[in-house]
């Protein structure tokens, strides 16, 4: 049961666009939504200052049918071997200093926003509805090693930032 029965769900549907766009936003508090963005991510954060990434997304809302992952100021940490693939989407904002390695990732892949000096090591993305990695006004991303498949979108988005990548493998 639902901790507050009293709202119904939400659903927003983007056709081939994304079902929810962040512009330069501050504070949004989404509950019980499904969001399915077909042929883009289902959640787009546009933010260029820490104040426009300090949403509360939690895990009462959905993208394509999966709970949504969004970390917020995420500094100085390591993940590794974890399967993202039960989420829907994959989101870090405002973060600095990330490395993700041996991980997996699908349905909407992962998305960047507003964060630095990111290294992605030996991924498999396997993205069916989304970008497989977007990375929106994020700087100083190193993808290396990693395997990013696409039936959706782009495979690979950079969009606003200074970015890497390297022996990687991108196919859409």
């Amino acid at each position: 049961m639902r901790e507050c029965d009293d709202y119904p769900e939400q659903y927003a549907t983007g056709g081939i666009s994304d079902a929810l766009n962040l512009q330069y936003s501050t504070n949004a508090n989404l509950t019980y939504n499904n969001f399915t963005g077909s042929g883009s991510d289902s959640v787009t954060i546009y933010a260029g200052t820490p104040a426009q990434c300090s949403h509360l997304i939690g895990d009462t809302n959905f993208a394509e049918g999966k709970p949504i992952n969004y970390t917020f100021n995420a500094s100085n940490v390591e993940y590794q071997g974890i399967d993202y693939s039960n989420y829907g989407e994959v989101i870090f904002a405002c973060g600095r200093n990330i490395t993700i390695r041996d991980s997996s990732f699908a349905n909407d892949g992962l998305e960047f926003a507003n964060s630095s000096d990111i290294i992605l090591d030996r991924l498999n993305v396997t993205a069916t509805l989304g970008y497989g990695i977007r990375a929106i006004k994020s700087f100083n991303l190193l993808l290396n090693g990693s395997n990013v498949t696409n039936y959706g979108a782009f495979g690979v988005e950079i969009n606003g930032g200074g970015s890497g990548l390297h022996s990687g493998t991108a196919a859409s």
